[in-house]
């Protein structure tokens, strides 16, 4: 992989990194809670209808485990819910001090209503996480054969005349460099992922793993 390739793929995680933490702090503001209630009730839909109740209903209990671990043993959700002081202008009896009050109640249910939101959708990242993990042994099992076809392929190009595609070496190069960046996007997509996304990846993957072997240079 020549360094300027190498360099371009680098600045392309670098800002797509960038762009999605600017994402997800816009859609943390302005998003309302129902809308993501409404997306996740969606996605559980679609990933009981594509991997059965049981595997779907075992992947989402096993993304409350971690949720537990990770956010609810450690108190994370009582150190940012949101309370109401009494402040001296809220005590206070003029007109002044109650708009002063009505502002800070309007503020605090705006900031309960994101912190919600925030928590939300990092329960349904760890959910995408837990179903991703069903798929872990079939990206083993579709790996190795396009791994063994694809040096087999390329071992039978260098003892002959067999022609190699830049064009193919370079795609397939491409493709499983950035197939993590692409995983990460859909993790975070503000869209219900069907649960059929994630092994259509892993095959596209193989199929661009098998083309960066068998097309890489015949006497390199």
């Amino acid at each position: 992989m020549s360094n300027g390739a190498s360099d371009r793929e680098l600045a392309l995680w670098k800002w797509v990194l960038i762009g999605m933490i600017v994402w997800i702090i816009g859609y943390v503001a302005v998003v309302p809670q129902a809308s993501v209630a409404d997306r996740m009730r969606t996605e559980h839909n679609l990933n009981s209808a594509f991997l059965g109740t049981p595997a779907a209903s075992e992947a989402e209990d096993r993304a409350a485990r971690w949720f537990t671990v990770l956010v609810v043993n450690h108190g994370w959700l009582e150190r940012t819910g949101q309370s109401s002081p009494a402040t001296p202008a809220a005590m206070n009896g003029s007109e002044a001090a109650r708009k002063v009050s009505h502002a800070i109640e309007l503020a605090q249910t705006w900031a309960s209503a994101r912190v919600a939101v925030m928590w939300a959708v990092f329960y349904q990242l760890l959910t995408r996480v837990s179903v991703s993990a069903i798929w872990l042994p079939f990206l083993i099992v579709v790996l190795v054969p396009f791994v063994v076809d694809g040096w087999v392929v390329r071992k039978i190009k260098s003892g002959s005349f067999g022609r190699s595609s830049p064009h193919a070496f370079v795609f397939g190069r491409h493709f499983v460099a950035l197939s993590p960046l692409l995983y990460v996007v859909l993790l975070l997509v503000p869209l219900p992922i069907p649960a059929y996304v994630l092994p259509a990846l892993c095959v596209l993957c193989g199929v661009s793993l098998w083309a960066a072997i068998a097309h890489f240079a015949k006497r390199a």
